[in-house]
């Protein structure tokens, strides 16, 4: 096989040769994919909670709804991580201002 036969290199080393599933290149690093994911991930949970929030005022007996249950455990475990984040970073504004009346 001569160099002739083989493909051009890609000019920019650190982007995949072949499209991903959108038709888009994809970085290597994957953080733009992961920017992507979760972009699509919030507004899921956006849409699911939009619908749970609907059922709820609408008088329906999300309990005995499957789908609604689900949509109920979604909502309560994307709190709970909301929760943990807004303390992690209340922790460390504390920590800050901790440290700046020190010096």
């Amino acid at each position: 096989m001569s160099r002739s036969d083989l493909p051009a290199p890609h000019p920019n080393p650190l982007v995949d040769q072949e499209p991903g599933p959108s038709g888009l290149r994809y970085y290597k690093d994957d953080s733009e994919k992961k920017k992507r994911e979760a972009q699509a991930a919030r507004k899921d949970n956006i849409k699911d909670m939009r619908k749970l929030y609907d059922a709820i005022h609408a008088g329906e007996d999300i309990y005995q709804n499957p789908e609604m249950l689900q949509r109920l455990q979604k909502f309560k475990q994307v709190q709970a991580g909301v929760k943990k984040t807004l303390q992690q970073l209340d922790l460390s504004v504390k920590e800050e201002s901790t440290t700046n009346k020190m010096t």
